[in-house]
């Protein structure tokens, strides 16, 4: 399926029409989250590898409290 990234929205193309796929907070992250749907659908990706080492994006984490 073909992809594309305008600002920090991931776009498809379904129906012959460019639509939504994903929000991102900025180009650079839709760049990498067009980077991993292409990897998985090529199958240069395992689903099992999502989310670890250098696939995954980098998630904030808040603190609730410090010592």
């Amino acid at each position: 399926m073909p992809y594309k990234c305008e600002g920090p929205n991931l776009m498809h193309k379904k129906g012959g029409k460019w639509s939504v796929k994903q929000h991102t907070e900025s180009h650079e992250n839709c760049i990498k989250a067009m980077q991993l749907l292409q990897g998985l659908e090529h199958g240069n990706i395992k689903k099992s590898e999502v989310g670890k080492g250098k696939y995954a994006l980098g998630k904030k984490r808040k603190v609730l409290y410090r010592d």
